[in-house]
C-alpha cells in the first residue's frame, strides 16, 4: 500500500501542469488519498475576487495538517512550469 502512495505521489507531482491537479496533491501530500483521488476541484470566483488570489474549491472537506481549520479551499500559484496549491482558511462563509 505504501509503494502504491509513493507511485500516486510522484505521478500527480509530475503532472501537476494544471490548477486541479496541484489541489489533488496537495489533498494527498496532506495524506488524505482517499479524498484526492475523489476531488473535483473548480476555480471560486467569488473567493478569488475576495482574497485577490487564485482560489479553488472541493465539496469534501478534511482536517488541516496542524489540525487548526477544515479545508475546502486551495491557493493556486504557477511556479516555473506547474502550479503549486496550499490550503486557504474559509474566510467568506
Amino acid at each position: 500500500m505504501a509503494s502504491l502512495y509513493v507511485i500516486a505521489l510522484v505521478v500527480i507531482d509530475l503532472t501537476s501542469d494544471s490548477p486541479t491537479s496541484a489541489v489533488k496533491m496537495r489533498i494527498l501530500e496532506d495524506l488524505h488519498p482517499v479524498i484526492a483521488l475523489k476531488a473535483k476541484p473548480y476555480y471560486d470566483k467569488d473567493e478569488s475576487k475576495y482574497l485577490h488570489k487564485n482560489v479553488y474549491s472541493i465539496s469534501e472537506s478534511y482536517l488541516s495538517p496542524d489540525a487548526s481549520y477544515t479545508v475546502t479551499m486551495f491557493n493556486v500559484k504557477r511556479q516555473h512550469h506547474r502550479y503549486i496549491a496550499h490550503g486557504q482558511p474559509d474566510v467568506l462563509m
